[in-house]
């Protein structure tokens, strides 16, 4: 019942997030099967963002690429959470 799901790779790495909508539509889709992978559903990674970053930078980042949620990550790429704009 989330929003969105943030998705990680096998080896625990973030690979990005995932909305209720575009699992619909997979779910929906003709091509769907019990072994679609979700990092195929999602395509290229990104984008993130990084711990070091600021509240504000964050926000313009977001606003600027109308994005409502970003992923938080760490230098290996591990995820550390998601942001997430309020209305």
């Amino acid at each position: 019942r989330a929003d969105r799901l943030l998705v990680c790779d096998e080896d625990g790495l973030c690979t990005g997030l995932i909305t209720g909508a575009q699992l619909a539509a997979v779910r929906d889709s003709v091509a769907y099967t019990d072994r679609i992978r979700l990092r195929g559903v999602l395509g290229d990674r990104g984008p993130f963002t990084s711990p070091a970053t600021t509240v504000a930078e964050a926000d313009h980042a977001m606003r600027y690429r109308r994005l409502t949620a970003l992923p938080v990550v760490d230098e290996q790429g591990g995820a550390l959470g998601v942001l997430a704009l309020s209305c």
